[in-house]
Formats: C-alpha cells, structure tokens, sequence
C-alpha cells in the first residue's frame, strides 16, 4: 500500500528497530505493508562470496543448472542459514580434484590460493594444516567406523569358546593348572607343622590333588577327606569358584547359541594390518591424509603398500557391491556410513523379492577407531572468520547442527550388530568346537594305546635279550637268598573277593652244578626257580 511521507515519519519513529534507508523488512502474507524498514542492514548485504566445496553426498552434493553449480545437502542448509541471517550471495566453486590435497592442489589448495573466500563441507581439522588455512568453529566431532559385510556366523569361530573372552579362558586354565599343586604343598606344609601326630600328617598324593580339581571342574564328586581346616577351606573355595565360573558360562552359552549375537573379527586399525584384511577408503579422504603424512598409521601405509589396502573414488553403490563380492574393510565416517546403509535397507525393504532376513546385508562396527573434529576452512587472515564463527558457535550450541547431521536418519540403529530380538537355529558350526573335543579325544586315546603296546613290547624285547646276554657275574655273593627270593610260588591276590593282580614264572635262576664251589648264576626260561620282572 501507499504510505504518506508524514506516516512514513512517523512510522520511522515507532518502530525503534527499523531503519529508511536499511533492509525491508519482511510482512507475513495477507496483511499490510507498514512501511518498516531495518534499522541495521544486513551485515553482507549485496556482497557476493566465493564457497569451495567438496561432493560428499549426502552432507554436500551438487548439482549444475545452466551452467551455475547450485549446492545442496545438509552443509549447505548451515550455509543458507548464514546467509539468511547476513544477507549475502555466495558462488560455489569445486576443485578440479575432490580430494583434500595440499597447497597447490583439492579444496586445501582452494583456500591457500585464495581463488574461493570459504570451503564448507565434512572437513576434518588437523593441526598440520595451521600454515595453509585457518579453521572455522568446530561444528561437530566426526567419528570413523569399518563398514563391512555381516558376518555368518561370529568372530569367535565356535560356540563353546563365545561366552568368556580370551583373557578369562587364560585365566580359568591357569587356575586349574596351579590350584593342584597350591593345595599339595598346603597339605605338606601343614603335615611338616603337626610332625608326630599321626592324624594330621596324612598326605593326598599330588595326582589325587589334581584329580580333584579336575573333577570338581565336571561336578563329579571326590572321595577326599580333608581332615584340617586349611585343606577343607582350600576345597570349598575350589568348589564356590567353579560353581559360580559354571553358572555364568552355561548362562552366556545359552544366550549365545540362540540369540542373533555376533562379534566382528575386525575392530581396530592394528586387526586391519595383524589379520591382512583387504580394506579400501575414499581417495582424498582425512584417512588418506592420514595414513601418508602421519607416523601413527605407518602400518596402513605398509599394508597399502603390501596390496592389502586402496584408495578409490566410486560411489556408494559400486562400493557397497565391492563389499559385498570383494569382503573389503571401508573406512569412513559414521555420518556417511549411516546415511549409506539407511539407503540400502530402504531399497531392499521397498523390493518384494529381498526377504527381511536379507535386508541387513552390511554392519558397522559399535566402536569408532578415530575421532575428528569437523569445520569450514578460511583463508589466512581472513576477516570472514570474525563474521561467521559467532554465528557457528550459536548454532551448534544450540544443536541445530546436530539436529540437521541426523534430520533425515531414523531414531534407532540401522541394522544393528546384534539382532537381539530374533532367534536363531542352532547351526552345524555352532557345534564345531564340540566335534573337535571329541575327535581330539579320539585321537589321544589311540595314541595312548598304541603307545602302550609299544612300551610294553619294548620292555618285553629288553627282557628277552638280557637272557640272550650269557653268564653274568652282576649276581650278589650271597646267591641262596637271591633263590629264595625267587623261589616264590605264584599267588593271586584279592580285594573284596575280587582278583586284582596275578603273579605268572616268567623267568627262573638256577645254580650251576658243574663243581661244588659255587661259580656263577645263570638264567634259564622255564626252570624251577621263579625271578618276576615286573613292567
């Protein structure tokens, strides 16, 4: 509508926050132009700016529209937030290469040169950037995660092993090996102590102490009587521990075996180069960046090297496809990596054909390996850093930053490592570990055998080549005890009415007659004169 000079005077006068002169103010639709005016103009009011960036879908993707590369994706909504709030136009510039680069060459080279004002994006601050740019406000904290292929069956290899970690297992096996002798030595200090009592200086052979621990292991019963206090606290304190150990185990194993519950074979960096995983990132990415001007991740650098590792510059479903075919390790942040399997699933769930066992077809790991703070990057001594971080400050303070970083992700985990909520049958390699107790023990007992035979036949040949070996004069003076001894009729012994041991001749000693002074001994095979040799 009109306004006369003299209500436009007046006008000026009440509305204390607008100025003639300055920026128009903006009137909701429908209703009238008052004829306010801002006060203050925007601080950038009419002033065009050069923005470099880098392709990093979803954050930042553009696109070209009659030859003007037009910018979108959450980056550049904090950007149209700037220029909403001073006023200006910007112009966005990319780098011949979408790389980070150095002075001369990516967006780095961008801002050095000063052929752009700003670069917004994902980009990580590193300290030996201070010499080329000048970093904005931290935005945010970029953690980096390994997106991989889910795996069938878990890390662990086997069911039984599952339940405790490696450092319990070494600790559960060093307990049975020591607890013992612990228990022996106990009993022979304490029968040194009570010397002379008859009732507290009876002693567990060793084998039966072990024997003991070892059962109480199985819950199988003991026919050890501990007569003292420290032996009967040193047993019930065996017998707490292993209930208690069997408890959590058995618990862990059933929730194992029927419960989705994974663990992935790599979870750090140093598995990567340990396990000569094949792993890839993005070309021009922080971890190239990494990984060729940082000391730290030298062992990437070898293993990229080695063959193991690539830098590539596909898009997200070409490297998904990688994944999947190739079992290739990616690298990269958790924000790009959430947005990738979000996509994916949507796309599986949306096709008839793709059952919902089989729209989880990639996982994250839970912990990232890397931390990196996010921010925009200024030209040296740059007066636009003066303008904008205020603002930046204000917005991720106030969360509006993160609160876009996560607009168009769901609530919950995308496919989740565990799968808590469905269970699972019991499959073939579960049971593994079980296959393989059973035929280890197969085979030491067939060892065993065999090498009893062996041992008894070699002690039987050694017998009969003594006998082979002639007159021997090793015999005592005093051979009429020897023949006494050896004149023993064979027995039988007994326990309960039981046969428990046979004694057979096997080999005699006779005197020789040839004079009546005594010679020598000789040993004949089926005399009169019984010599057991025992095995």
């Amino acid at each position: 509508m009109q306004v006369s000079p003299v209500l436009r005077t007046v006008l000026t006068t009440v509305c204390s926050n607008y100025f003639l002169n300055g920026t128009k103010m903006e009137v909701p639709e429908g209703e009238p132009d008052p004829g306010c005016v801002l006060r203050i103009p925007k601080l950038m009011e009419g002033k065009t700016i050069r923005i470099g960036t880098l392709e990093n879908p979803p954050l930042t993707m553009i696109n070209k529209t009659d030859g003007t590369l037009i910018g979108h994706g959450v980056i550049f909504e904090i950007v149209d937030i700037l220029k909403h709030k001073l006023g200006f136009n910007y112009e966005v510039v990319t780098p011949r290469a979408n790389i980070l680069g150095d002075e001369n060459h990516g967006i780095i080279g961008l801002v050095h040169s000063r052929q752009v004002d700003l670069a917004v994006g994902y980009l990580p601050q590193f300290s030996q950037q201070a010499r080329l740019v000048r970093h904005s406000e931290s935005l945010a904290e970029a953690p980096w995660v390994f997106l991989m292929k889910r795996p069938l069956v878990s890390a662990s290899g086997t069911g039984l092993l599952a339940p405790f970690d490696a450092t319990v297992w070494y600790l559960v096996l060093a307990s049975v090996v020591l607890m013992g002798p612990a228990i022996y030595f106990i009993i022979l200090v304490r029968v040194r102590l009570c010397a002379g009592s008859e009732r507290l200086t009876r002693i567990f052979p060793l084998s039966s102490c072990v024997w003991f621990v070892y059962g109480a292991l199985m819950k199988q019963g003991s026919t050890l009587m501990p007569v003292t206090d420290s032996s009967r606290m040193l047993f019930a304190t065996w017998w707490i521990f292993i209930t208690l150990l069997t408890s959590f185990y058995t618990a862990n194993l059933t929730a194992f075996l029927t419960l989705s519950r994974f663990t992935l074979q790599i979870t750090s960096l140093k598995d990567i180069a340990t396990k000569k995983a094949h792993w890839a990132a993005q070309k021009g990415s922080a971890m190239e960046y990494l990984v060729y001007n940082n000391d730290e991740y030298s062992f990437l650098n070898q293993s990229l090297q080695a063959g193991f590792g690539q830098f590539v510059d596909i898009s997200d479903t070409d490297m998904l496809l990688r994944i999947k075919k190739d079992d290739l390790v990616y690298l990269r942040e958790k924000q790009h990596v959430e947005h990738t399997m979000f996509r994916d699933y949507l796309e599986k769930t949306r096709n008839p054909k793709v059952e919902e066992k089989d729209r989880c077809t990639f996982v994250m790991t839970k912990q990232p390996f890397l931390h990196l703070p996010i921010s925009f990057y200024y030209p040296l001594n740059s007066n636009l850093a003066h303008i904008f971080d205020p603002l930046l400050k204000a917005l991720v303070e106030t969360g509006i930053v993160r609160h876009l970083l996560r607009k168009d992700l769901p609530q919950i985990e995308i496919c989740p490592l565990d799968l808590g909520s469905k269970e699972r049958q019991l499959r073939n390699s579960d049971l593994y570990m079980t296959y393989m107790i059973v035929v280890t023990g197969f085979c030491a007992a067939t060892v065993a055998f065999f090498g009893e035979i062996l041992t008894r036949q070699v002690k039987r040949c050694i017998a009969e080549a003594e006998l082979q070996t002639g007159p021997s004069t090793s015999y005592p003076d005093d051979w009429k005890t020897v023949k006494a001894q050896a004149n023993r009729m064979p027995y039988t012994m007994y326990l309960n009415g039981n046969i428990i041991n046979v004694k057979q001749p096997a080999y005699s000693i006779t005197k020789d007659f040839q004079s009546s002074n005594r010679k020598s001994l000789s040993r004949q095979r089926n005399t009169n004169y019984v010599f057991q040799y025992t095995s």
